[in-house]
């Protein structure tokens, strides 16, 4: 009976633990893709900015 109770205890300060840590990984997840959709969309508009501002 004893051995079931520190199971337990060790399953909930696992998920204690687990769920802050999986939050934090999907904002940094999300925070990185972001960022690397704003370059991306930076450097489009640069080449787009070039092609529109060539004399023909």
């Amino acid at each position: 009976m004893i051995a079931g109770v520190n199971v337990v205890d060790i399953i909930f300060q696992l998920l204690t633990i687990g769920v802050p840590i999986f939050f934090l990984i999907i904002l940094l997840v999300f925070w990185r893709s972001s960022k690397i959709k704003k370059e991306q969309f930076n450097r489009i508009e640069e080449k787009f900015n070039s092609i529109q501002n060539r004399d023909y």
